[in-house]
């Protein structure tokens, strides 16, 4: 998969297949250019969407037929593990030369404590300690979520005018944080874990997000 940069992650947590082949079309996703991997159930979401994965990863508990891992190239993981499919699937994807990923079918659901987890190991992944990374992002049917990090410091938003952005830190501490774009705008600011950034607005066609220290966590809301 060599010359691949693009990984896009695709898991089980899927409500609307109409409304992931509308994100992939915006994305632009292209099985020549990307790579394509399947987070356990979501290998059959793949197949349901019309594509082959380039490999799938999981311990299959969400999978609907093994069989389909015979003509498949895949990772099995044991059911008892202290980190998540998703974890293990984003590890897999830098390891294969993928410096930025794009999950879907990972957020919302039914478990809190699943989406609570996904959120914690993206913002850990964005960090750069896994693998050099410039990207990561979840794009979910719920919402959309950017992970910073001074491995990836910055965030631009285009076209978003109006919309509803909150920002949580997911470190003790994130500092030297700015915001433009925003009615409440921040220059050289600090944000501890609380409910500070929450519910700010976009009011500009352009907004920007940098960082200097810390991890933060941007969550674009689909009804917002």
């Amino acid at each position: 998969m060599t010359g691949k940069k693009r990984a896009i992650l695709l898991g089980p947590s899927v409500q609307s297949l109409s409304k992931i082949k509308q994100i992939l079309q915006d994305i632009k996703m292209d099985r020549d250019c990307d790579i394509i991997v399947g987070i356990d159930g979501g290998v059959d979401v793949w197949d349901k969407l019309g594509y082959k994965p380039h490999f799938g990863v999981g311990d299959w508990d969400s999978l609907k037929s093994k069989k389909r891992l015979s003509s498949l190239a895949h990772i099995t993981l044991q059911k008892d593990k202290d980190r998540s499919d998703l974890f293990f699937s984003a590890v897999a994807a830098l390891n294969s030369g993928a410096d930025e990923i794009v999950a879907l079918g990972v957020s919302g659901g039914k478990r809190a404590d699943q989406h609570l987890a996904m959120l914690l190991d993206c913002s850990f992944i964005s960090s750069g300690d896994l693998g050099l990374v410039k990207s990561v992002r979840v794009l979910g049917e719920d919402a959309d979520y950017y992970f910073l990090s001074p491995r990836i410091p910055r965030w631009v938003g285009k076209n978003l005018k109006g919309r509803t952005a909150s920002l949580f830190a997911m470190t003790a501490k994130v500092s030297g944080l700015t915001l433009k774009g925003f009615r409440y705008t921040l220059k050289n600011g600090i944000l501890i874990p609380s409910s500070h950034g929450m519910s700010n607005v976009i009011t500009e066609t352009s907004c920007d997000v940098h960082l200097r220290n810390g991890r933060l966590l941007v969550i674009m809301p689909k009804n917002g």
